[in-house]
C-alpha cells in the first residue's frame, strides 16, 4: 500500500488565510479582539476613549512556517500609548483578552 499526499492541497488546508485553519484562527482572533474592545470599555480600563475601540486590530498573515494572528492597536490618545497599558492587577490588558477569550 502506498500513500500520495497532495502537497497543494494540504498547504491550502494549512497555511492558507481562506482555508479552514485560517477561518478557524481568524474567528478565534476575532474573539480576542470583541474581548479586548470588552476589557477597554468595562470594568478592567475603565476608559471611554473612541480611538482605543477604532485602533484594535485583527491581522492574518503568513509567517516563514504558519498562519499568525496578530490582534493589536496602535491608538495613543494624547501621548498615551495604549498597548503599554497594565490592568488595575499589573497584567497587560491585551493579554487578559487573550486568555479570556480563548478559555
Amino acid at each position: 500500500m502506498s500513500v500520495r499526499l497532495n502537497e497543494a492541497g494540504l498547504q491550502r488546508f494549512f497555511n492558507s488565510t481562506v482555508g479552514p485553519v485560517g477561518r478557524i484562527l481568524a474567528d478565534r482572533a476575532d474573539r480576542v479582539r470583541e474581548r479586548a474592545a470588552q476589557n477597554a470599555s468595562g470594568e478592567m480600563l475603565e476608559i471611554d476613549s473612541g480611538d482605543l475601540l477604532r485602533g484594535l486590530r485583527v491581522q492574518l498573515e503568513r509567517d516563514a512556517d504558519s498562519l499568525v494572528a496578530k490582534v493589536s492597536t496602535s491608538a495613543m490618545h494624547r501621548g498615551f500609548n495604549y498597548p503599554a497599558y497594565w490592568d488595575q492587577n499589573g497584567r497587560p490588558w491585551l493579554t487578559s483578552a487573550l486568555r479570556d477569550a480563548l478559555i
